[in-house]
């Protein structure tokens, strides 16, 4: 069965100059050819179809659509066609008085679940001409009247095996003159919602003349979940633009196609006109959508072909309203701010989770995969998660309910505590399965004896928080053996990491758990942060928030986020991210810490409020944070960062005598109660490194007028090779600039390579390097989209946090600040060099605004210094050892015989090259990056120009423009690169070009303009290909 679709809206029909007319037998030519095989055409209009809704408008259109129709029948005498209306703004006639039904309105919107038959008959009165309109097509007897009313029409049609609904909308029943987005009301309990949706079609089609964010936002999302939930197909107008989108909601599972039509007959621009065919295929449940566009004699074609179409299932049992609003719910309170309520939906980003070999031969041991894909999957088989505390587990048992649920299975969550001492044995299993089922899914007795004659294939069992079962390990283990004899076939467990060693060794619970596939919840890498970030920036400005604005915002956002959880210090779970963008969001007055304290102070806040039946008063939070911070610098003290329950007594005790104070509370039980210090093998620890950190850093920084403390501040800075040293010294940065710590670490990057000179990338500095080659052919502008080069760009990190995260030393047990200086080696110098670049930066950054002038330049000037020294010493390692390492790559080259013989010369000195330019580009990125803040750009620009002649500065000031989107100063850039050309300085010239085309992919410009510098560049644009540079020797 075929069937064609005619999507015409926006007519605006008026009493006369309806230029349209002009244009009908283009209209019919342009689509003719297309039907002359089909037998059905539903003749969609998706409102605006008269101008003013005035008679006579409509007694034109109703020509207009006769001679259409007379055209089309003489020229396929075999289809059949009907007629689907839906009303527009336009179709309501505003010369009848608006004065009380204005005033009902306001009312509604304030209280739209008191919508009754009068004030509807109040507000569709000026539709009048509207509803008589429809009354005159025959189509207007399918209109099934139980289910209709003034607001929405059910046309309903029984085509051989196929039954086919359309829902007319009528979101135009309270618009007004001027129409304002954000002030349309649609009440769901005025119409028999439970009854539409329970309807059981082949295929469904909505009509609504206005998108849905023209609705007010407290009742869009209701009405959209609806009318998605409802339809396969969604065709609007209003907008006088044109799309087709298919939008999954992630939610429910549900694919709904949106179908935006153009305007037919645009009032004020006459050579406008657009209009939609759709082909189906119902058996094959394909479809063609056909985008037709006026060119001024007539109408050209764009075809989209073999679309899917995603008929939605209806699933048999409903759940519960209340468990389904818990489901729905985020599971913590956000402060957003534009919008109220924040559920699942809105900020669900699928964790990537990591394969767990437990038979030590697998291929796909640690691959790594989307938990995205186990949604995907038809049957979900045995599977067991694990994951941290906070990791999202829970959320993410909600969100395949709900997807799993739409795919037609039964999912029940079952958490562990649910479990009963006895809930083990096969009998005891299954009362337990439906004693569950009754709780989520509505429970009179039908339901019920259909749930128990359910095939167990098609039900899921969740079995959240397994840990928490009352069974010991081998009774949980039996369980799993009970639910397996059952022959439940689809079974996802999400465990604490507690019993993942017990689960995957050789215990009687690993047995019993052999046939599942194992998986570890993986913290959020950069690109899962970046989706999450750029849900939480859309959220409630969906539709007015432009991409260029997102872009930037997000960048900022990712930054803040990235440099605050660190190497390790914050998980990069949802909750903390949530948390850091909810305090991204307040106002913080405080001078005394940068941005990133005011974050951790905000993330501690949250768990010292977390019971909000007793917010905890001013006082009594400086109170615990002197407390926990003495107690965090005691644990500092004594290298001892766990305690026992007795011990942390014996500290409450001697700092309460300490200090002569008893406060009204508990302020250790407080602290274990708020997770603040959490037991781990019977002895307490802090939760977080990052509360750890915190709480040293507020002690030192509270207290660095005391000379002791100056003087361990002064022995850790002369010890930052010591991971747990340079994270201390950041903290205490972070809560308090003093003058004196700037100071010792100006002099700790000052001793760097002391007895080097800075890097100038002057040509005299590149001899054997500049000599290698004559002309560097290696750079490309790949033609690739703004999205494509982000997720590069962020895969580029991911693979990066993942080598750092191989190769990170945790030196807290080792550390001490009496010990004997190391003497390091050029790596551990070079390695030293990149920590001082990343402090000292971000000193700059976050006090921008507080330091004096002279302290942020002193602070820069050392910045570039420790960076350009370090850069040098490399590049004498490529001069000095120019001829031995050529000679090396040589001998590998040719053992391996990579390349043919005649290339290999051309190749070695192209390797040589490309290593000293990648190297020299990184660290002056590096450097950059560490301290470009927009506030600055005059003082980065002064001490560029105190040293004209110096190449290096002027590279790191552009480095430093083109991080922001406005930085590509095309007349700057040109004239260096002349410069370095005719000096032919062809390493600082490619490290140029590189920092360029990493702006140009890093935002969003014209191809215009990125074609333009890449030309006076000499950077060809087209695909990257891997050509090799040129030899000169």
């Amino acid at each position: 069965m075929k069937i064609s679709i005619l999507h015409l809206s926006d007519l605006h029909f008026k009493k006369d100059n309806n230029k349209i007319i002009e244009k009908e037998t283009l209209l019919f030519d342009a689509f003719k050819n297309e039907i002359s095989q089909y037998e059905h055409l539903f003749i969609t209009i998706t409102g605006d179809i008269a101008y003013s809704g005035l008679k006579e408008e409509y007694a034109l259109v109703k020509s207009f659509l006769n001679r259409l129709e007379n055209r089309i029948f003489a020229y396929n005498k075999k289809i059949k066609i009907e007629y689907i209306f839906c009303a527009g703004n336009h179709d309501c006639d505003f010369s009848i008085p608006q004065k009380a039904r204005n005033m009902l309105i306001e009312n509604i919107i304030k209280a739209p679940l008191e919508t009754d038959d009068e004030l509807v008959e109040v507000c569709t009165s000026v539709q009048k001409q509207y509803f008589d309109f429809i009354k005159e097509f025959s189509s207007y007897k399918n209109i099934n009247e139980t289910l209709s009313n003034k607001l929405i029409s059910r046309y309903e049609y029984s085509l051989s095996e196929y039954n086919i609904a359309f829902n007319s909308f009528n979101t135009a029943w309270v618009s007004k003159l001027p129409e304002k987005q954000s002030e349309i009301i649609y009440p769901l309990n005025y119409i028999k919602s439970d009854e539409i949706i329970d309807a059981n079609f082949s295929l469904t089609f909505s009509l609504l003349h206005h998108p849905f964010h023209w609705l007010k936002h407290s009742n869009m999302r209701d009405f959209k979940e609806y009318v998605d939930s409802l339809s396969d197909i969604i065709l609007t107008g209003h907008e006088h633009s044109d799309s087709a989108t298919q939008r999954e909601n992630i939610y429910n599972g549900n694919k709904t196609e949106h179908i935006e039509g153009g305007t037919l007959q645009d009032s004020y621009d006459e050579g406008q006109s657009k209009f939609n065919l759709i082909l189906l295929d119902l058996a094959n449940k394909k479809h063609d959508i056909l985008i037709f566009d006026w060119q001024g004699d007539h109408y050209s074609k764009t075809k989209n072909e073999s679309i899917d179409v995603h008929t939605n299932n209806k699933c048999l049992f409903p759940l519960k309203q209340n468990y389904k609003e818990k489901i729905a719910s985020l599971g913590l309170k956000v402060n957003h701010p534009r919008k109220d309520n924040v559920i699942l939906e809105d900020l669900f980003v699928f964790p990537d989770l990591k394969i767990i070999d437990i038979q030590k031969n697998k291929k796909n041991s640690f691959l790594e995969i989307s938990s995205e894909q186990l949604s995907k999957q038809t049957n979900l088989g045995l599977n067991i998660l694990y994951g941290s505390d906070n990791s999202g587990k829970t959320t993410l048992a909600h969100m395949l309910q709900f997807i799993y649920k739409q795919k037609g299975l039964v999912p029940i969550i079952i958490n562990g505590k649910d479990f009963r001492s006895g809930d083990y044995e096969e009998n005891k299993i299954a009362l337990l399965i439906k004693r569950i089922f009754k709780l989520q899914y509505l429970d009179d007795k039908k339901n019920v004896d259909l749930f128990e004659q359910t095939d167990v294939n098609e039900i899921l069992l969740i079995i959240d928080d397994f840990q928490n079962v009352r069974l010991n390990s081998a009774f949980k283990g039996v369980a799993i053996d009970s639910i397996l004899k059952l022959n439940y076939k689809n079974v996802l467990i999400l465990s604490s990491e507690i019993l993942k060693f017990e689960a995957t060794s050789e215990s009687n619970l690993a047995m019993s758990l052999q046939d599942f596939t194992h998986y570890q919840i993986l913290e959020f890498g950069h690109r899962l942060r970046d989706k999450l970030i750029t849900k939480w920036i859309r959220l409630g400005q969906e539709t007015e928030i432009e991409n260029s604005e997102l872009v930037g915002k997000r960048r900022t956002k990712a930054n803040a986020i990235n440099q605050t959880i660190g190497l390790n210090i914050v998980p990069s779970h949802p909750v903390y991210l949530l948390t850091l963008l909810q305090a991204m969001e307040v106002n913080d007055t405080s001078l005394d810490k940068s941005s990133y304290g005011h974050y951790y102070h905000y993330m501690i806040l949250q768990y010292l409020n977390s019971d909000k039946n007793k917010v905890m008063e001013h006082k009594d939070i400086n109170t615990i944070f002197t407390y926990t911070s003495t107690l965090a610098f005691n644990m500092f003290q004594d290298r001892n960062y766990s305690y026992t329950l007795g011990e942390l007594n014996g500290f409450d005790n001697d700092y309460r005598k300490d200090i002569d104070f008893e406060p009204t509370f508990n302020i250790l039980e407080k602290l274990i109660k708020s997770n603040v210090l959490i037991e781990y093998e019977n002895e307490y620890k802090f939760s977080h490194k990052y509360i750890y950190y915190y709480f040293v850093g507020h002690y030192f920084s509270q207290n660095t007028d005391d000379y002791e403390i100056t003087s361990i501040i002064k022995k850790m800075t002369e010890r930052l090779y010591r991971t747990e040293f340079a994270n201390i010294l950041m903290f205490i940065l972070h809560l308090s600039p003093k003058t004196n710590i700037i100071e010792m670490l100006n002099n700790e990057a000052r001793k760097i390579f002391s007895d080097i000179a800075e890097f100038s990338f002057a040509n005299e500095e590149l001899v054997n390097i500049n000599a290698c080659i004559k002309e560097d052919t290696s750079h490309r502008l790949s033609q690739r989209t703004f999205d494509e080069s982000r997720d590069i760009e962020l895969s580029e990190k991911d693979e990066e946090a993942e080598l750092k995260r191989q190769i990170y030393l945790d030196d807290q047990f080792d550390v001490n600040y009496d010990e004997e200086i190391q003497q390091l080696d050029f790596f551990k110098k070079i390695n030293l060099a990149f920590k001082l670049i990343e402090i000292l930066g971000e000193i700059v950054k976050n006090y921008s605004g507080s330091l004096k002038g002279n302290i942020k330049s002193e602070l820069i000037k050392n910045t570039y210094g420790v960076g350009l020294r370090s850069l040098k010493t490399i590049i004498l390692l490529f001069e000095e050892e120019h001829d031995n390492l050529v000679d090396a790559i040589t001998k590998v080259i040719t053992k391996k015989k990579m390349i043919a013989e005649d290339k290999i010369n051309e190749a070695v000195y192209g390797i040589v090259f490309g290593l000293a330019s990648s190297i020299s580009t990184d660290i002056v990125k590096r450097i950059s990056k560490s301290i470009a803040s927009k506030d600055l750009k005059k003082t980065y620009k002064r001490i560029s120009e105190e040293q004209p002649e110096n190449i290096a500065y002027q590279l790191i000031k552009l480095a430093i423009d083109l991080d922001f989107a406005s930085g590509l100063n095309v007349k700057n850039i040109e004239q260096l690169h002349k410069k370095l050309s005719l000096e032919k300085n062809t390493l600082t010239d490619s490290s140029l070009k590189k920092l360029v085309l990493d702006h140009l992919y890093m935002f969003e410009s014209p191809i215009s303009e990125k074609t333009s510098i890449c030309k006076k560049l000499g950077i060809e644009v087209g695909e990257s290909k891997n050509k090799l540079i040129q030899h000169h020797r």
